[in-house]
């Protein structure tokens, strides 16, 4: 009895479909991992709103910084979102109100995917006043990557914001 040999072609077929299942794999992978990580941006922005109403409740209004939430007890820290895209970026916070008086405030992070059930629950929020101990110009919150000032231009927004 004969055995019969693979040919070439039949090996490098066998070879290309382990590859392409492995991308399709590494591919799927990939979204999973972002969609985690702007899962857990979310959940700490959300963190952080409720420990800004905190200082609020006690203070009877917002601080200019988010490291005064540290310094007052409400935070152990100032969490630090998951590095998007290689680069490590902070939540973006505005202090709102007239003068020194912030009475609002702007919380915003970009997310790495359009995660569009939660974007579609943003506050989407237009540039506002920032108090007068602000850090920075406000953000529009239809904006690419929460950029200071501008909405976004025709492009798929990524900014996931809450506005008080």
């Amino acid at each position: 009895m004969k055995q019969r040999a693979f040919t070439t072609i039949e090996i490098l077929g066998i070879i290309f479909a382990i590859c392409a299942f492995g991308a399709i794999i590494a591919f799927g992978l990939s979204i999973i991992k972002k969609e985690a990580a702007d899962s857990k941006r979310i959940t700490e922005m959300k963190s952080l709103a409720n420990s800004l109403e905190d200082y609020y409740d006690k203070h009877a209004e917002y601080p200019s910084r988010l490291e005064s939430l540290v310094s007052g007890g409400f935070l152990r820290y100032v969490p630090t979102p998951a590095p998007y895209g290689g680069t490590v970026r902070k939540y973006i916070y505005v202090p709102l109100g007239e003068n020194s008086i912030c009475t609002g405030f702007h919380l915003g992070v970009p997310l790495e995917t359009t995660f569009a059930d939660a974007l579609g629950k943003d506050a989407d929020a237009k540039v506002g006043i920032p108090c007068s101990g602000a850090q920075g110009d406000d953000f529009d919150g239809r904006a690419m990557n929460c950029e200071p000032g501008q909405a976004g231009a025709g492009e798929r927004e990524n900014c996931y914001d809450l506005k008080i």
